[in-house]
């Protein structure tokens, strides 16, 4: 007999959990899975999401299909079953050398895992929505999936001097950000090459009051991928967890600086294998220029170029 607190639900239903082997996953995932999963694929792990009633961060409520992600030794096979009688269930594999960016949002106990990257041709979008209290079981895979992202790609010079130098500014941050991009972001492997943090940017507005027109951020360049931390958009005071994005090196194409209202926004442009997308991030001139400065010093083939690309 099974003793639980008077508070325990009965099972945690609708929390993520893991398997080992496609044979493990439901019937509907399992059948999908052995269908699509390219011929040669070592299975590493399957984070899983059961059917959930998703209350969007909206206040909207839907229903989010049972779904998994099945880490292979190349890439990542997302299934998500049927959505309504009579339609089949959805996959996609990405291949980590297609990989293009990753956003992650850890708000609460709202997670979201958004991956995009070329397949068959045209890009394609990943997205999962969980319970964030699962996160600790899918962060190991998401981060091996990165570094197979990194491999037979060249990485950025590194210098010990500049690195300490690099790790003493972030201590220097708050400590939201600090500790967001040290326990969920940098792996050990990489080498931290310098951070810039961006305040919320403000705008005046009639009679003394103002508004927020972007979060703060914070801009970490790594020799193996950029990475972004930001806070959601709001004029709360408080604003719970975190927003990561992770570019890998590779995928830099260009970058421009270009007029964002009475600031700046820098915008990546992304190119892998045929595949393109673009990120925009607002920043002030000052926090621009302060990046133009550290990526002109370690950027790989991609350039700065205020106003136009080249």
């Amino acid at each position: 007999m099974t003793i639980r607190n008077s508070w325990e639900p009965e099972r945690y239903e609708f929390h993520p959990y893991l398997q080992d082997s496609i044979e493990a996953l439901p019937d509907e995932l399992r059948e999908m899975a052995h269908r699509v999963l390219p011929i040669g694929e070592q299975v590493l792990s399957i984070f899983v999401v059961p059917l959930n009633p998703y209350l969007a961060r909206t206040k909207k409520q839907r229903i989010e299909p049972a779904q998994a992600l099945v880490f292979t030794s190349n890439g990542v096979l997302h299934i998500q079953a049927s959505t309504a009688p009579g339609q089949a269930p959805r996959s996609t594999f990405l291949r980590a050398e297609e990989l293009l960016y990753v956003h992650l949002s850890l708000i609460l106990l709202y997670g979201r895992l958004e991956m995009a990257g070329q397949v068959n041709g045209q890009l394609e979008t990943i997205e999962v929505f969980y319970n964030s209290s699962g996160h600790r079981l899918l962060e190991p895979a998401l981060q091996q999936f990165l570094r197979i992202s990194w491999e037979n790609t060249d990485r950025l010079s590194t210098d010990l001097q500049a690195e300490e130098k690099a790790r003493q500014n972030l201590e220097g941050l708050p400590v939201k950000y600090c500790n967001g991009l040290k326990i969920y972001a940098l792996q050990p492997v990489e080498h931290l090459l310098g951070v810039i943090f961006q305040p919320p940017i403000r705008e005046s507005l009639w009679m003394g009051f103002s508004r927020q027109i972007a979060s703060p951020a914070l801009l970490a360049l790594t020799d193996r991928q950029i990475i972004i931390l930001r806070e959601e958009k709001t004029d709360e005071s408080n604003s719970y967890g975190w927003v990561f994005t992770f570019l890998p090196i590779e995928t830099i194409d260009t970058m421009d600086v270009m007029p964002f209202r009475k600031h700046q926004q820098l915008i990546f442009h992304l190119s892998r294998n045929g595949g393109q997308s673009q990120l925009v991030f607002p920043l002030t001139q000052l926090k621009a220029q302060d990046w133009q400065v550290l990526w002109g010093r370690y950027g790989r083939n991609a350039s700065l170029e205020k106003n136009g690309r080249h």
